[in-house]
């Protein structure tokens, strides 16, 4: 039976909505100066907050930054809650955490918390040490996601590790220093490198997917923004469908739509080479393994271009199937070549 009397649902929009963000990486890779660079064009002229738990790194970046900010020595997550509804109640636009990983492995943080209470535990059973510490925990990110206020954190990355099919250790990638699932929390996760690259590895905004960003900034600010600012815009892009098999291209009437480079009146195979820019060369390079094939971007790009190549890739296809089919061609005609040198 109804008991409602009227629609209990409401338009999903992303109007107003609080940033997440998550910068992961080793120490020097650039997370705090990206994320205040970030901050800075995300709100322009707004108020900045700042969490240091680095020992007054950030401070460094008075000169080139304006932000208020606190440091903390003692990295229990509840102090961390203090501060987050200070900057909410005092108004701040954006508050950086940096770290969040101090909370999970620093003095007073999650794990010390385990261990103290591993050993009042009887028999030390820490499977009841964190039965009492996991809600700690899953209140302190309940408090980040509910803030109303745009939140960047950083995080410092280590080795993750797993098995093979012969139960021997191999390391799998980076993951951040927090609790197991942190990643899924964001809104956006991105990788930074020693380089000062921003790859986005985890994403609820689209136009962010698989994305490289070399010294993140203004230009991953203002796609933010009209992300978290856009209304009805979902609705208008949900009634058009999408081609999965064909790399993500928009479909109308169950044929590809027209793009920037395929008009209704154009050749099938006609290839507009503009948008082969060094940033989206760089992308294809750092974050799809085309590094293995090609020395730097020129190469790949005069690769790119190679006449044989002309209309099997286009700008609507994603990165990442860009990738694979300039890699197989590099491969196939490289086998092509060796195949000719013998004898």
């Amino acid at each position: 039976m109804n008991e409602h009397t009227s629609n209990p649902f409401e338009k999903a929009t992303t109007e107003d909505s609080r940033l997440r963000l998550a910068l992961v990486g080793p120490s020097g890779s650039g997370k705090t100066f990206s994320a205040l660079l970030i901050a800075k064009h995300l709100v322009p002229g707004g108020k900045v907050a700042l969490i240091d738990t680095e020992r007054g790194s950030a401070s460094k970046y008075a000169s080139l930054f304006d932000f208020d900010r606190i440091e903390l020595d003692d990295f229990w997550p509840g102090k961390y809650v203090e501060y987050i509804q200070a900057a909410v109640a005092y108004g701040y636009d954006v508050l950086i955490i940096d770290s969040l990983s101090h909370a999970w492995s620093g003095s007073g943080g999650i794990l010390a918390m385990h261990d103290k209470e591993t050993k009042q535990q009887k028999g030390n059973n820490t499977w009841a040490a964190w039965a009492k510490v996991t809600p700690q925990q899953t209140l302190f990110i309940d408090r980040i996601l509910e803030a109303d206020i745009h939140i960047i954190s950083t995080m410092r990355a280590k080795t993750e590790w797993g098995v093979d099919e012969r139960n021997k250790p191999v390391k799998i990638g980076l993951a951040p220093v927090q609790g197991k699932g942190i990643e899924y929390e964001f809104d956006v996760l991105a990788d930074m490198d020693m380089e000062n690259n921003m790859i986005v590895t985890k994403t609820r905004c689209v136009a962010l997917t698989s994305r490289v960003f070399p010294q993140p900034g203004k230009e991953v600010a203002e796609i933010l923004i009209d992300w978290l600012t856009a209304s009805t815009n979902g609705a208008e892009a949900a009634e058009t469908p999408v081609d999965a098999a064909d790399g993500g291209v928009p479909v109308e009437n169950g044929k590809n739509a027209p793009t920037p480079t395929e008009t209704p009146n154009s050749s099938k195979n006609e290839y507009s080479e503009d948008w082969l820019t060094d940033d989206f060369l760089k992308e294809l390079l750092l974050l799809w393994g085309l590094k293995e094939c090609f020395a730097d971007i020129e190469e790949l790009r005069d690769f790119a271009k190679a006449p044989a190549l002309n209309g099997t890739i286009k700008k609507s296809h994603k990165p990442e199937t860009i990738a694979k089919r300039l890699k197989a061609d590099y491969e196939g005609i490289k086998a092509a070549q060796e195949a000719e040198a013998l004898p």
